[in-house]
């Protein structure tokens, strides 16, 4: 078959989950002997054509003011005209139901593709959240959990499909602990370590702040902080005001993460909403595959995904995600892990990639 994958964003961070689950996608298709491409949008930044593992992604220009809409009917008609070839499936990913007018109108080129849009998340914006009965332009829509199900108005139910995000499990697996400690020079210490998107409603804040808490009770923790972007200065001013200089470090060169989640004792995820973020967090599942204790929020999503599998904490509570870290660190529990490292397993990128396939088929 001939797929395009389709990006509402512009997939030009290489730490972006939208880029990671997507391209991993693609490639998994691809060495399954289809012929796939990304279409996405064009930054300043970015070349307008760009190779990954012999997957290309595709970034055309914007020739005019509103011409968004058009951008993947157009890119659509072009790689056709030049690869002498018909799309089979077109396949869109955002967190936008308005995204589906885009998807849509690439049928302007390729009448008999079937389209499917997967919801990713739940949006930031209110205004892109509104013309959800747009979905219904769609073959099939995807979603990750069933909580996205049941919030979804106006659509033919028929249409809506339970399909996960992916993950690596082949990167992300089990290593020794104390190796790995050793190995980055972090021996003898309780380690927790948050890596991605740093907005406000992460909650990152608040895990700064329950620090003084927890190293009263473990003073040997360190919390490792590696964010997407560099600039973060109200996180990094925030932690010189508390004197945590010594007990939490930011990490903004480029480090073997998968290392990074299996050494650590605790990935938490002090999430006061999901809002912009996946709708089964890879940072959660990650850790989850590598045999590592996850902290995270009382969220339904996270409650469906791994409920008695991982540690829950009142959203935007302080002192009750000190808490819940005090209590994982002092008294591990093998059994959870082991448990969710077994669901992981569920979320590996060939099984997803076998469900989008089935859908096509």
């Amino acid at each position: 078959m001939n797929i395009a994958l389709c990006s509402s964003g512009s997939l030009h961070n290489k730490k972006e989950s939208a880029r990671i689950t997507i391209t991993a996608i693609a490639n998994e298709l691809q060495n399954q002997g289809h012929h796939v491409v990304i279409i996405t949008e064009r930054t300043p930044t970015t070349n307008k054509i760009e190779q990954q593992n012999n997957i290309t992604i595709y970034r055309p220009y914007r020739s005019f003011p509103g011409s968004k809409i058009f951008t993947y009917a157009l890119a659509i008609k072009k790689i056709q005209t030049q690869q002498n070839l018909k799309f089979d499936i077109i396949h869109g990913f955002s967190a936008v139901p308005l995204f589906s007018i885009s998807l849509y109108l690439t049928k302007l080129f390729t009448k008999n593709a079937k389209i499917i849009h997967t919801l990713k998340s739940y949006s930031k914006s209110k205004i892109s959240t509104s013309g959800t009965f747009l979905l219904n332009l769609m073959d099939i829509i995807t979603v990750p959990t069933i909580i996205y199900k049941n919030k979804l108005h106006n659509i033919n139910l028929e249409k809506i499909r339970l399909i996960h995000s992916p993950i690596d499990t082949n990167k992300f697996h089990p290593q020794s602990k104390s190796s790995l400690k050793k190995k980055y020079h972090y021996q003898n210490q309780k380690i927790l370590f948050y890596y991605g998107g740093m907005w406000e409603n992460k909650g990152i804040h608040n895990l700064i702040q329950a620090m003084p808490t927890i190293l009263k009770t473990h003073p040997n923790t360190k919390l490792l902080i590696a964010p997407r972007y560099r600039n973060i200065p109200s996180q990094q001013q925030l932690v010189k005001s508390l004197n945590l200089n010594q007990h939490i470090e930011f990490l903004f060169q480029d480090i073997p993460i998968q290392d990074y989640v299996a050494m650590s004792d605790i990935i938490p995820l002090p999430y006061i909403n999901l809002i912009g973020t996946e709708g089964n967090p890879s940072c959660l599942l990650e850790a989850m595959a590598c045999k590592t204790h996850v902290v995270t929020s009382d969220l339904p999503e996270l409650r469906e995904i791994a409920n008695d599998l991982i540690y829950f904490t009142q959203p935007n509570n302080i002192p009750n995600l000190a808490e819940s870290i005090n209590t994982t660190l002092t008294t591990p529990n093998q059994n959870m892990i082991d448990a969710a490292y077994h669901k992981s397993r569920e979320f590996a990128t060939p099984k997803i990639a076998q469900e989008f396939l089935k859908i096509y088929q």
